[in-house]
């Protein structure tokens, strides 16, 4: 075994350990979310275990920036890869013009689409601070959030949080 690569929570925290038993052996463990959404039982498992680690891959800014605040033993290990999705083909035109009929979506507005996972810890916190920052700036913008809630409870009270506080910036949460 050369290289032991770990891309699930658990792994993150028991990966580092073949280090102990295998000293050459290069381990590579991840970070999704940002570390303020872990226990601090989590926390602390990760401070032991991830010093072993060659190098923490976060697949986002934002969670490369909490995980060097929160597991600082590990900060100068991070390496981003952000996570992305292959374009898809332009619309043409007639569906374009559709889609904005669809979503109420009336000539001169500017339309901001985000694809949103409900998962704890992806940065919605963030969004409606930046939709008040871009509504003050662009009355005309919209802000359209795409998601999956079925996943589970969570994501159906982040989804409503993340509604409720676009609404709270004076957008139409649609």
């Amino acid at each position: 075994i050369s290289v032991v690569q770990s891309f699930l929570p658990t792994f993150d925290i028991l990966a580092p350990c073949v280090k102990l038993a295998v000293p050459h052996v290069r381990v590579i463990i991840s970070r999704r979310n940002v570390s303020d959404q872990l226990t601090q039982g989590q926390r602390r498992l990760l401070a032991l275990t991830g010093p072993l680690a060659d190098c923490v891959v976060a697949n986002s800014r934002d969670v490369a920036d909490s995980v060097g605040r929160l597991e600082p033993t590990v900060a100068r290990k991070i390496r981003v890869i952000g996570n992305g999705i292959g374009l898809p083909e332009r619309f043409d035109p007639s569906e374009r013009e559709r889609a904005r009929r669809r979503f109420g979506i009336v000539p001169g507005e500017f339309v901001i689409v985000y694809l949103a996972h409900f998962r704890d810890g992806k940065g919605h916190r963030h969004l409606p601070a930046v939709a008040k920052a871009l509504l003050d700036r662009a009355p005309r913008v919209r802000i359209l959030v795409a998601g999956n809630t079925n996943g589970n409870k969570g994501y159906r009270c982040n989804a409503a949080w993340l509604r409720k506080e676009i609404q709270g910036a004076c957008l139409a949460g649609k």
